[in-house]
Order: structure tokens, then sequence, then C-alpha cells
């Protein structure tokens, strides 16, 4: 059986989600712990991964951009409201109470947390920071929300393609100049914070600075940062990078912490996007 991939969102938000119910973890903290969950981060980068499935083959005019927008804010809008209880912002509950009718400009992490799916499918960097740009734009329009997001996608695609580390933290510093030296410091433990321009950085840094995908996990977690947030993040390229196979306690665990429905969108996601990199 193939290994299980475009899961490192889920392995980060879920060792991290302990600090939504106010309980920080250490390095040495056990992993995939019976009352860990999946938040927002996973039910919306789940959300992403149905839109992207809907919206079909990728085209390259503007029917297909139209196409995927509309089917992002729907499908972002009926997971939330599906489950309710996952830990949402409040200005994105806003949007969804007005049914998305005006992207709220964001400049929070929340972008960044979701578009994962895009690193996994876009056949090109180009095609990856278009998709990106597409369903990133339905809520986070504001400018550091978007270059996070941008940064994310394109650091997974990086990744998933077998660039070396340096080529994908010279991208990383492209949006966030100096990141690569500033790294050592960033990973440290620090202070929380949503914003995009406080936190991704950091996600960025747990990567930079590992070794193995579940080194860049226990560090991201042990941050004390936004733990689930980043650790969505940071182990999205790690996944990529390290490949889903090194972490072998993730491939086993992460998919029982979801539903039947859920993992039925996981797994199709996945065929899709074998299918479409490799044509």
């Amino acid at each position: 059986m193939a290994c299980k991939i475009s899961r490192g969102a889920f392995v980060g938000d879920i060792n991290g989600s302990l600090q939504e119910r106010g309980r920080s973890l250490v390095y040495e903290s056990p992993l995939f712990q019976d009352d860990m969950f999946p938040t927002d981060d996973s039910i919306l980068t789940i959300a992403v991964m149905d839109a992207l499935l809907q919206a079909g083959p990728i085209g390259d005019g503007a029917e297909y951009e139209k196409r995927l927008s509309g089917l992002t804010k729907v499908s972002l809008i009926r997971y939330a409201e599906s489950y309710p209880s996952a830990g949402y912002g409040t200005m994105f509950l806003e949007w969804v109470r007005k049914k998305g009718t005006v992207p709220y400009r964001s400049e929070g992490n929340g972008g960044a947390m979701r578009v994962s799916p895009c690193g996994w499918l876009g056949r090109s960097l180009g095609e990856t920071l278009r998709l990106a740009r597409i369903v990133t734009t339905v809520t986070h329009g504001g400018k550091e929300g978007m270059k996070a997001a941008l940064a994310t996608a394109s650091s997974v695609y990086l990744a998933r393609t077998g660039r070396d580390k340096s080529v994908i933290g010279r991208n990383m510093s492209s949006y966030y100049p100096g990141i690569e030296g500033k790294a050592p410091l960033l990973s440290l433990p620090g202070s929380f914070s949503d914003l995009a321009e406080k936190s991704v950085p950091h996600a960025f840094a747990c990567f930079l600075t590992s070794s193995s995908y579940e080194e860049t996990l226990r560090r991201t977690i042990a941050r004390h940062g936004d733990a689930d947030t980043e650790g969505a993040i940071a182990c999205s390229i790690a996944e990529a990078f390290y490949g889903p196979e090194s972490f072998p306690l993730a491939q086993e665990k992460v998919d029982s912490y979801f539903s039947e429905a859920l993992l039925d969108v996981i797994h199709r996601f996945e065929e899709f996007a074998r299918r479409t990199t490799k044509s």
C-alpha cells in the first residue's frame, strides 16, 4: 500500500490541539494522545481539499478560477457549519454567518493553516501559487495573511518536488527576509499569536532547524506559540520534505482521529493529487 500523503497539516494540528484546552506540551511529550483532536486547522484543510476535488482538473483560464473560488467559499462555510465545535476564529465565524459575502481581509494565520493541499496538487510553482491565491482570497485578502499562505504553499511544493533545505529556506526568506539566519532563535519557546507575521515565521523556523519530520513536530508543539496552527504549517512542509514514510507513528495514527466522511475526502484528494502530479 502506498504511504499516506498530504496529512502533515493534520499531524501538526492534532498534536498541538491540547493547547486549545490550556495544556502546553514539552518536547518529550507523548504524541497522538487519546484526548487530542482535529481543530479548525484540520477541518478547513479538508474543506479546501474538497473544493479542489470538486473543481476538477486544473484549468488555465478565468472560468476555473471562478469555479474554484466559489467552491472554496461554499466548502469552507459548509464544513464550519457541519463541525461547529472545531474552534474557529471570531472573524471567520462572522464571515460564515454572513455566508461569505465579503472577504474580511484577515492578517491572521488561517489562510496558511489550510493551504497545504495546493502544495501537493500544483504541477509547477506558478500553478501552486495560483491555487493558493484563489483558495485564500475568499477570506484572507490582507497582505500578511495572503503572504503567509503563498509562502506556505510554495514551501510545500518545493519540499514535495525534492528541493533541498537551502532552496526552501531562500523561498521562505523571499517572504520573510532573514528567516534563515534567525531560525535558531525563532524556533525557541515564545509567546502566542495568531497573526500571520508573528506565527508563520516561527513555524518555518521549526522546520528549518529540524533534522526529521518528527523533530519538526516536537519543536513546534514545544514552542508554546499557536501550537496547532504552527504545527499544521510546519508539519505540512516537513512531511513533503522528509517523506510521509519517515514518521511511521504519524502514518499509523493520524487517520484514527477522523470520521469516515472526512477520511473519504482525504483519500479521494490523495488519489487526485497523485494522478494530477503524474500527468
